[in-house]
């Protein structure tokens, strides 16, 4: 999202976060010492939350006195403990509590060359952020039952719904890795169709991640989808910002730079940029280390990953048809529109035996 204030780049924060003070030739942890919370920590969540609110004004849809829900407040607050208690910052804590008062679908790449074994590491990574952010994500929600609301695959008709950390690994293994990379027709059919604005209780964050070449569909057509779901919203909400409903986190595991520079143009786009944002690999890479190093740039990623599509401040911070989507030619919507109803989607249910530790991500 274009914007006048100057902001320091992802690398750059990175590259202060990494320096190694030596005394005496011993390194200094680079892991931050856990900061003591407010007070009064429920009033600062509360005022927290409701600047959010005011800065996003098309949720008034969702908030309509400006004021957080008492539920989302008393999520807030746990929220923020637990991640103060992980050693994130008080002020990265309380941001991150802003996802109380949102749901969260993913939409993750699962295109033939996901299954190559040269992209070995990359399927690692996604499995990885896809861990670290459910991990977040279900910090944010008041039934401890809860997790990413939406989880579904470009191309697989495995999906989960409410994902924890414990069923990612259980989840990739019942994914095979073929087709191609339609990510504006995925993200219509699989995501936006299944969200009904006009009945919705929380806006959405929708997160895709993708590693190829946008494949079968026009090079435009991602942009089509957004901007014509954005109308609707607005028409539908009687809002300019009406849009703010619905935001989007692009996430890239692959290097091309024709994907990059559709979704980068998307993100710097005068009106669509305000609810979209674009990470890159190096970026995600961060997010998955564990290395112990790595741990504030981590969170310095967590942060721009979730907030990114939500916050201008977070946007803006870098790690390193007109009669509507029903008319859209065939390499598009009607394509994808015609697979969807060729195939009977199966939720993953996961086998308890399989689950792992939600705590660990």
């Amino acid at each position: 999202m274009s914007t006048t204030k100057a902001l320091p780049t992802l690398n750059t924060l990175v590259d202060q976060t990494k320096k190694i003070l030596v005394t005496g030739g011993s390194p200094v942890s680079l892991r931050p010492p856990v900061e003591t919370l407010p007070a009064n920590l429920e009033l600062e969540v509360t005022k927290n939350l409701k600047r959010h609110l005011k800065e996003r004004t098309g949720l008034k849809h969702f908030y309509k006195t400006g004021e957080p829900p008492a539920e989302a407040v008393t999520a807030a607050v746990t929220m923020v403990t637990k991640l103060a208690d992980k050693g994130v910052r008080v002020e990265k804590a309380l941001n991150l509590s802003w996802l109380t008062l949102y749901d969260m679908a993913m939409l993750l790449d699962d295109s033939v060359s996901m299954g190559f074994e040269e992209n070995a590491k990359d399927l690692d990574v996604l499995k990885g952020t896809v861990k670290t952010v459910s991990g977040i994500f279900q910090l944010s929600r008041s039934n401890p039952k809860e997790g990413i609301t939406n989880v579904r695959f470009l191309n697989s008709r495995m999906f989960a719904t409410n994902l924890k950390p414990g069923r990612v690994d259980s989840l990739f293994k019942g994914v095979e890795f073929q087709g191609e990379t339609m990510i504006g027709g995925a993200l219509y059919t699989k995501i936006l169709q299944r969200y009904d604005y006009t009945k919705a209780t929380k806006p959405l964050i929708v997160v895709v991640i993708t590693d190829g070449e946008i494949e079968g569909e026009r090079q435009d057509f991602l942009k089509t989808v957004i901007k014509e779901y954005a109308k609707k919203v607005n028409e539908f909400t009687s809002d300019e910002n009406g849009a703010h409903s619905i935001c989007y986190q692009f996430a890239s595991l692959g290097s091309q730079d024709s994907t990059n520079s559709i979704i980068q143009a998307l993100d710097d786009d005068e009106t669509l940029g305000d609810f979209v944002d674009h990470m890159d690999k190096e970026s995600l890479r961060i997010l998955t280390s564990k290395d112990e190093k790595d741990s504030e740039a981590r969170w310095i990623a967590a942060t721009k990953l979730l907030l990114g599509p939500i916050s201008s401040y977070y946007d803006a911070r870098e790690l390193n048809g007109e009669d509507g989507l029903a008319t859209t030619d065939d390499t598009g919507l009607a394509a994808a529109k015609h697979k969807a109803a060729a195939e009977e989607e199966h939720e993953f249910e996961g086998d308890a035996g399989d689950d792992g530790d939600d705590d660990d991500w």
